[in-house]
């Protein structure tokens, strides 16, 4: 049943990349994500409750989410998995904001806008897909209501549900020193998940550290996101997230505005650098629309 779950689940990515709303919107048509990456991790992996732990905030466990969502299902928590996704940047993509240093490029917030919109259509899609096979699931950015972000003293802005640490958790990335998450495919890319009422086997981690795959932070050296960073928010001490917002908030949005469409969306510090599109030190690896 497993890998017959799996090929359907790979079948269902494979044909919504391929789709016409995979797009960033202009007049060609250009597509918003490029590949994928699938990763799984067990409802009841002990990463969730130390993330619980970690955070000034309410977080869910998969569990609690699963059940906010189907109060009358009796499954525990070793009976759901995390079924987790990254879907990169295109190259195109990248090269444009690449040649940016000042504001990102119009391609970059394109994709942002469409691609976000796309992103959210797929969770909802996956929901019903698992939903035609009696499955129950869960795709917490399609639940607003009960996910929410929260003011944070520790960390400035948190949410009750975090993509990046769910896909962390699944064997996907590590994260680095702009708190992004550094994965076999770069950091430039939207991550995303959901929980299912079904096992599947969870990923392996192939690191120990939540920040392994940084050279900052592994070796001391690199560091090329903090002059990418516009801003200042930046530094050897780590992520500014309060001038990170403001300047999405404020110039981001005003650049965006003046060309038609409003989003708040960067990205320099994921682009021209080593983890852009790999893990740095290492071969971008020709994984096509597989699980790792």
């Amino acid at each position: 049943m497993y890998s017959e779950l799996k090929s359907e689940i790979l079948d269902f990515f494979s044909r919504e990349l391929d789709s016409p709303e995979n797009n960033i919107g202009d007049c060609e048509r250009l597509p918003a994500w490029d590949n994928f990456i699938l990763g799984c991790a067990s409802g009841d992996d002990p990463i969730f409750e130390e993330f619980r732990r970690d955070a000034d905030v309410p977080c869910y466990t998969p569990w609690e989410l699963f059940r906010t969502i189907y109060p009358s299902s009796g499954a525990c928590a070793g009976e759901l998995t995390v079924l987790c996704w990254v879907l990169p940047q295109t190259a195109a993509t990248r090269g444009e904001n690449s040649a940016c240093r000042s504001l990102p490029s119009e391609r970059w917030g394109r994709a942002k806008l469409e691609g976000e919109r796309f992103y959210i259509s797929l969770g909802r899609r996956l929901e019903n897909f698992f939903a035609e096979r009696g499955i129950e699931a869960v795709f917490p950015m399609g639940h607003p209501a009960e996910v929410r972000r929260f003011r944070s003293e520790k960390y400035y802005i948190a949410s009750n549900w975090s993509e990046r640490h769910a896909c962390y958790a699944a064997g996907l990335g590590t994260f680095g020193l702009c708190d992004g998450l550094i994965t076999p495919l770069g950091k430039a890319h939207r991550c995303g998940s959901i929980v299912i009422g079904a096992q599947l086997p969870p990923t392996p981690r192939e690191y120990a550290d939540i920040h392994e795959y940084c050279p900052w932070f592994a070796k001391g050296l690199c560091g090329l996101c903090i002059s990418r960073c516009p801003a200042g928010a930046l530094s050897r001490e780590g992520h500014d997230k309060k001038k990170c917002e403001s300047f999405l908030h404020g110039e981001c949005v005003e650049f965006f505005k003046d060309r038609g469409f409003q989003v708040y969306a960067c990205g320099l510090c994921q682009t021209k650098v080593p983890c852009e599109d790999r893990i740095p030190g290492r071969g971008r690896p020709e994984l096509y629309r597989c699980f790792l």
